[in-house]
């Protein structure tokens, strides 16, 4: 199916997140659905990768170059290859924790300006406070997570610790994975029942020559998600 792609920043500046877009795209273009992808963009405090929105489901993507090298990591501290390498300045789980709160508060701001007429209606009748909780969170090693890699998010939590942050945190995946992961089907409820009767399939043409930029905001996220804007061709 058709995926509609909105670019914050040249894919030249980050050749390794446009790599890994450009394999995502052909992926999910043998899916059954939609894919709505915002990638290199800001909301207020955080940098996002990727925010992938099928019609049912969102999926918050932190990208890091692993070049398919062993990766050692924690709940703390930096994440190192096995070439010594850092991935980020950042530790990963801080950041993808810190991309979701403020994805997620942008959403919950702007939520009546883009929800159909029955999420509108029942974010009333819940509590505004609670919506978009479930989206999902990936910390993505491209193009791979090596075999012998030792991310171990739980060192140092006791039992309790484990069972009540370990979910909240998000998965740890290699990229070969992404595209399947984003196919879901668990989802117990449909945050996001908007797309169909609002946006109209347009395809991705691969390839460098056609993957342009397009600059927006984060109110212009909005708009687009009101709208039903086209994204790239």
């Amino acid at each position: 199916m058709p995926v509609h792609l909105w670019w914050g920043e040249e894919p030249s500046d980050h050749p390794s997140e446009y790599a890994a877009l450009n394999e995502l795209c052909s992926a999910f273009d043998s899916q059954k659905e939609d894919y709505y992808i915002f990638a290199n963009f800001r909301v207020t405090n955080a940098q996002i990768d990727f925010a992938i929105f099928t019609n049912s489901s969102i999926y918050l993507i932190e990208l890091k170059h692993s070049a398919g090298l062993k990766v050692t990591g924690g709940l703390n501290g930096k994440w190192i290859r096995s070439d010594n390498v850092i991935l980020g300045e950042k530790n990963p789980v801080g950041q993808i924790l810190n991309e979701y709160k403020s994805f997620r508060s942008m959403l919950r701001k702007h939520q009546m300006d883009f929800l159909d007429s029955k999420d509108k209606a029942a974010s009333l009748i819940g509590s505004p406070n609670n919506t978009f909780n479930d989206i999902k969170k990936f910390i993505v090693l491209y193009p791979s997570m090596h075999l012998d890699s030792e991310v171990n998010l739980s060192a140092g939590l006791n039992d309790y610790q484990e069972r009540a942050l370990i979910p909240f945190l998000g998965d740890v995946i290699g990229f070969n994975e992404l595209a399947s992961r984003c196919s879901d089907p668990s989802w117990g409820r449909a945050p996001l029942e908007l797309y169909q009767s609002k946006v109209e399939n347009r395809r991705i043409k691969e390839g460098a020559k056609q993957m342009k930029k397009s600059r927006f905001s984060e109110q212009q996220v909005v708009q687009i998600l009101a709208a039903g804007d086209q994204g790239e061709k």
